[in-house]
Parts: structure tokens; sequence; C-alpha cells
């Protein structure tokens, strides 16, 4: 069986929920996994694999909207530290001796496969801006070029792409990348939608808590996260 090396944003739990269903079926069958992530997402990943905690460039959001400078800011540390975290990544990829890594939307774990002759397969979301056709609004474009721009400097470095996504652009001529469906836990599987009075509404990152009244013990958290 092989020995998978992912990398995973560690901002919030999307990105870790998403690597925790691939890994669960995957560890089923026999592969063996080590996780490189930070904040949140390691919290999560370590409840059940071993996770190496490092820098990744998150995102910071205030008053219900993204918080550029603060979100530079976390970037710039994490690239100051570049050199010394490559070289703790390139000493553990030694001593685990993996077969194939992955990147769900981290940094370092692509840049460090490459340098090994590791394949790095990326498997997230935000590749379906990079890697597909899109018919972007004149006064969105701004906005589309800023992000892509950013997905394609610091998350981009890996052999072949997997976007995940409920829509299904085109991809672009020669992208090395695939759109598939969202990948979802066994228990939103099991679960029976029906019509009624309430409506599900996702909200991430707490930023839309004027959106309604969430009480304490249900907003969202490591503690009370139920997978």
């Amino acid at each position: 069986m092989a020995r998978i090396l992912y990398g995973v944003h560690g901002t919030q739990h999307g990105h870790a929920i998403r690597a925790l269903i691939l890994a669960r079926r995957l560890a089923a069958l026999g592969h063996e996994f080590l996780f490189v992530s930070s904040e949140e997402g390691a919290g999560l990943l370590a409840r059940e694999f071993r996770v190496e905690r490092f820098e990744n460039p998150g995102t910071r959001y205030r008053n219900q909207k993204l918080d550029t400078p603060a979100t530079v800011k976390l970037a710039l540390r994490t690239l100051a530290k570049r050199g010394s975290e490559l070289g703790r990544l390139e000493k553990l990829i030694r001593e685990f001796k993996p077969d194939r890594a992955i990147s769900d939307y981290e940094y370092f774990v692509p840049i460090a496969a490459a340098r090994a002759g590791l394949p790095c397969l990326s498997i997230d979301h935000q590749h379906v801006i990079s890697c597909c056709a899109h018919r972007v609004p004149a006064r969105y474009w701004a906005d589309y070029l800023g992000i892509r721009a950013s997905i394609r400097l610091l998350f981009s470095a890996c052999s072949d792409y997997l976007a995940i996504s409920f829509y299904q652009p085109p991809t672009k001529p020669g992208a090395r990348a695939r759109v598939a469906p969202a990948i979802l836990r066994e228990s939103v599987l099991a679960r029976q939608p029906s019509r009624g009075e309430h409506i599900v509404v996702y909200q991430s990152c707490g930023i839309c808590g004027r959106l309604c009244a969430v009480p304490a013990s249900h907003r969202p958290g490591i503690s009370g996260l139920r997978l």
C-alpha cells in the first residue's frame, strides 16, 4: 500500500473535512497518511491522523469581508519562513518516504514534493478559478484577476489538478486539470432532503453573524463539529 503526504490548508474546517473524507476511505484500504497543516485544520485532522504543523498563507476576515492587509501579512510571514519550513518538510519526506503527495490548497507540500521527485495531485475547489474558463462580468474583473493571481503564485506547484465544484466549467486548453463533483461526508449523503419550514444556510469563517441568530452552543468550533 502507498504512503501519502497530504498538505491541507488550515483556515477553518472546509479543506480539512474534505481531506478527512478521502483519507478515511483510502486508509480503510491500507494506505498510510502524514498530514501537513495549520490552524483549525491541523487540530481537526489530528483527531485521527498524524499531523505536522507548518505555516500556510491563510485567509483573514474582518467586519463580514476579506481582511486584505491581515491576509497579506500572514502570507509574507509564511514566505519569510520558506527556507526553514521547506528544510523541515524535506527532512520529513526523507523519514516518511511517501510514494505520492496530495495538496488541498497548501503551500509547502507541492514545492517539497517537486524537489523530491514526487507526483503531487491538487484536490481543492479554488483551482476551478485558475484552471477553468469563465465569462466574468467587467465589474468583477479586478477581483477575479486578483484571486487568480494569488492561486497561481502561491498554490499552483502541483503536477495535476482535480477541481472540486458543484458547477462544471470547461477546463482551459492545456491545463492539467479535471473538474469533479463535490466530495460529501457519509452523514450528509445519508440525509433525506424534504420541503419544510426551515432553510439550510452554509456559513463560513463566522463572517455572516448578522444573517441569523446562532446560539453559542451551535457556533462553529472544533469541540462542537460533528464528522
